[in-house]
């Protein structure tokens, strides 16, 4: 079962998994010169590691498209926030589904997206939430 999901993870990642290949098969070459028991052992071991934080990130890239798009519809339609961050938000959204740069987009935008949407919500007048509950 293990080598399966490593394999489908491996092949959904693409290029940065084989830039990690690449780092751990030359590991493992410069392991073998030492010893055939570490050859073995270094590449094994330090998969472990790779293929997790690599599955962190795209879980979590693909956990956040449903919260940020939903909140830039919504907002879109009920202007319960500027549309403009609304459009930030659908954008950081988007960037988010595309895999090379979708960490970008968790690093950065999300944090960003947080922090705006805290502060628009915290800080808006009481007659413009009234408005927006009136409108919806």
């Amino acid at each position: 079962m293990w080598p399966t999901f490593a394999s489908t993870i491996a092949r959904r990642l693409g290029s940065s998994s084989s830039r990690k290949r690449r780092a751990l098969s030359a590991n493992s070459s410069a392991a073998s010169s030492r010893s055939s028991t570490a050859a073995a052992t270094v590449p094994r071991s330090l998969g472990a590691f790779a293929i997790p934080v690599d599955v962190f990130f795209v879980t979590a890239e693909l956990a956040a498209i449903v919260p940020l798009g939903a909140v830039a519809v919504i907002a879109w339609r009920t202007r319960a926030l500027p549309r403009w961050w609304a459009a930030f938000s659908g954008l950081v959204a988007i960037v988010l589904a595309i895999g090379p740069i979708g960490w970008a987009a968790l690093i950065f935008g999300m944090p960003a997206w947080t922090l705006g949407t805290s502060l628009f919500v915290l800080l808006r007048r009481p007659e413009r939430a009234a408005a927006v509950a009136a409108a919806a």
